[in-house]
């Protein structure tokens, strides 16, 4: 692939994607970032974490386009509401 565009020329709703990094550090953003262009939505995401605000994976449920995340890393350093943050999220 030549670009990140074409790597997700055919990403449709509803996908599941795994991404790497550890908190913000090692994540795929320039991918996320053609993920995030694609307009998909209802999407399943393994990672870490799902990143911090509008940085690494965090474009995506700031956006309202994660359906379900796995992760191992949910509460953002110094507590907060971590993963229960999101219209999405479950207590």
């Amino acid at each position: 692939m030549a670009t990140a565009e074409d790597a997700l020329a055919e990403v449709t709703d509803g996908q599941s994607f795994a991404a790497g990094g550890f908190g913000l550090s090692g994540v795929p953003e320039i991918l996320v970032a053609a993920l995030h262009a694609t307009g998909a939505s209802g999407l399943t995401v393994v990672s870490d974490n799902c990143g911090v605000g509008g940085r690494g994976l965090g474009i995506l449920p700031a956006s309202g386009r994660i359906a379900r995340v796995t992760g191992s890393h949910c509460a953002p350093r110094g507590g907060g509401r971590g993963c229960r943050a999101g219209p999405h999220a479950r207590p």
